[in-house]
């Protein structure tokens, strides 16, 4: 597999302003961590992690530079996956399918026997892979290339390419950090905008801002989370802040939500357990909002290992993963 200089590479052209780049830098100046009630921190080996996903309170798998691990105790160990390199994001299903993005960009690691064999699907059109959502054990959203969308309906069988109407008329940066509700009803972004569905998912349109939205939501640095069909955020980043915008219209417009104070946050990772309670990890940094973002607390400060990626099952149970680093979080 590519080792880790090569990796470093195609993050550098093809991800310079996503999660990915983020990875690299290491705090220089370790601090004690400060951990609200209910998290804890497992450390790990030196590998970088980068995404993380459970499909329930004990089964989950997390994508590093190194390799895919799995744990089966809700994070407190975890097991390399033997034969498997380096991954990017992760998808799951409650039935047992796990599909890992792999570094070369143009295919995809799939298990559909809970992660103890894996085969490779490739893309052979050659578009480039950036991520793999599904909704559900049997629908699922690869994007791929600058301006198509892949979906499957017998949970990652098979793949065809969705055959747009309107919208998703983009140039060449790509498509980025999907998330849909249901086969309707979705958001996408291509680094510059975001979009949503507009009645399927072959047809699309921009989403509007009330104000002009920062300049940093023209980069890849973007993350999408609705926990209902017409409540929707975004998480993105400047210099010092991760920047939260919220919709109550499925995407028509959105509006500033939080500005919440972070060095450097990089990639901003967003996730709702329901329309009120939300986290946003940035950087060393974990906020909560218990009001649908309209105040955030800080509840995580790490004084070393940048937060990369954060994801729940409920309310009671989540976690976040980055450089050697694992956050549990058990009410």
């Amino acid at each position: 597999m590519t080792k880790l200089i090569t990796l470093l590479i195609v993050i550098n052209l093809f991800f310079s302003c996503s999660k990915r780049n983020d990875i690299k830098s290491k705090p220089v100046s370790p601090m004690p961590d400060t951990l609200a009630t209910g998290w804890s921190r497992v450390l790990m080996n030196d590998d970088f992690f980068v995404d993380i996903y459970f499909i329930n309170d004990s089964i989950g798998y997390m994508a590093g530079t190194k390799g895919i691990y799995r744990s089966s105790d809700g994070g407190k160990t975890w097991n390399k996956i033997p034969n498997i390199g380096e991954g990017y994001n992760i998808a799951a299903t409650a039935n047992g399918k796990v599909f890992i993005v792999a570094p070369d960009i143009h295919s995809i690691y799939q298990s559909f026997d809970n992660g103890n064999t894996f085969s490779e699907l490739m893309d052979n059109a050659g578009d480039r892979i950036s991520d793999i959502y599904f909704t559900g054990n049997d629908t699922g959203y690869i994007p791929a290339g600058a301006n198509n969308l892949l979906q499957s309906l017998n949970g990652g069988v098979s793949w065809q390419y969705v055959k747009l109407i309107t919208g998703l008329s983009l140039g060449g940066s790509g498509l980025y950090t999907p998330f849909f509700i249901n086969q309707t009803t979705g958001w996408i972004s291509d680094g510059e905008t975001i979009f949503r569905t507009n009645g399927s998912i072959s047809s699309w349109v921009k989403c509007g801002f009330v104000s002009n939205p920062a300049s940093s939501i023209n980069n890849t640095n973007i993350s999408i989370f609705a926990p209902t069909s017409d409540i929707v955020y975004i998480g993105t980043s400047d210099l010092s802040h991760a920047i939260i915008y919220k919709s109550v219209n499925g995407g028509k417009d959105f509006y500033l939500t939080g500005s919440l104070d972070s060095n450097n946050p990089g990639y901003v990772d967003i996730h709702f357990t329901d329309v009120n309670n939300g986290y946003v990890s940035a950087n060393r940094k974990i906020y909560q909002t218990t009001d649908g973002g309209t105040t955030w607390k800080n509840v995580v400060s790490l004084g070393e290992s940048n937060i990369i990626e954060i994801h729940f099952t409920d309310a009671n149970h989540g976690w976040a993963c980055g450089n050697g680093t694992v956050l549990i979080y058990k009410k």
